[in-house]
């Protein structure tokens, strides 16, 4: 089924858009610092030095931009393509995608340019993975001792309210 341009604009606005814009706004605070830092009189006041950084940045902005949006696309092409070579649609493919797009986003700057993007994206996929993964390692491990917390409370109030009851026998003095 061919999709609309409506569609993939709204699959865009719901799956992606928060990433661009995320990666936009810190590709843009990362140049600004840069500019800043880069700012050669350092007796200036930081105002000063904060509005000729940004003066050098704003015409930047748009490649920065564009560079998010190469880099998103190129991650998810990356990601599709690992996927079929390997006939696997794991997130393991998600992490060998990371060194290919670091790769092929530096294939014009020459084959040392695409070693260390891969190895740079590599580090940074490899990381955010281990970090990500030891914390829902203790969300999961903190869930499921809330949850025996909460079955040895259940089991412990169960007992203490279990009532004895006794069958009624009436026996022949009794009548």
């Amino acid at each position: 089924m061919e999709t609309t341009l409506q569609q993939r604009w709204s699959r865009f606005a719901d799956e992606d858009l928060g990433t661009f814009v995320t990666c936009s706004a810190l590709f843009t605070a990362f140049q600004l610092g840069k500019e800043f830092r880069g700012v050669k009189d350092a007796m200036l006041p930081a105002a000063q030095r904060l509005a000729i950084a940004a003066r050098r940045t704003g015409p930047k902005v748009p490649l920065l931009v564009c560079s998010a949006a190469v880099g998103m696309a190129g991650m998810k092409l990356s990601i599709a393509a690992v996927s079929h070579y390997r006939q696997d649609f794991s997130r393991d493919n998600v992490l060998m995608a990371f060194p290919v797009c670091g790769a092929l986003l530096n294939v014009h700057r020459g084959s040392r340019a695409m070693a260390k993007g891969a190895l740079g994206l590599a580090a940074l996929g490899y990381g955010a993975d281990y970090v990500f993964g030891i914390y829902h390692r203790m969300k999961f491990e903190d869930a499921l001792r809330e949850h025996e917390e909460e079955q040895s409370l259940l089991r412990h109030y169960q007992a203490s309210n279990r009532l004895e009851i006794e069958p009624f026998v009436a026996s022949p003095r009794e009548w």
